[in-house]
């Protein structure tokens, strides 16, 4: 299998989780039949604690938050429609 590099998925947000001090990883996308749009689902970091690369620490670097976002096509641009808060974070 050969990979295309065909842009950036998704860029920094200043004022939301998809900006410093969060800091995403194991994202997820998927299409959603229903809106007929795809999905990211992104696991949000939050640094205030631990600066990356250091000693981050679970739970002190974990808060709960996943970021969503959408598109019509799977290679963006994606919108940023909010985040999702795991009860247990």
């Amino acid at each position: 299998m050969n990979w295309t590099f065909v842009g950036t998925v998704v860029t920094p947000q200043p004022g939301t989780v998809l900006a410093p001090p969060y800091y995403g990883e194991r994202p997820k996308i998927l299409h959603n039949e229903t809106i007929g749009q795809y999905v990211i689902y992104i696991k949000m970091l939050n640094y205030t604690s631990n600066p990356p690369g250091g000693s981050a620490s679970w739970p002190d670097d974990y808060d709960g938050r996943f970021a969503v976002l959408t598109s019509n096509d799977i290679a963006g641009p994606y919108e940023y429609q909010g985040n999702l808060t795991d009860p247990s974070g």
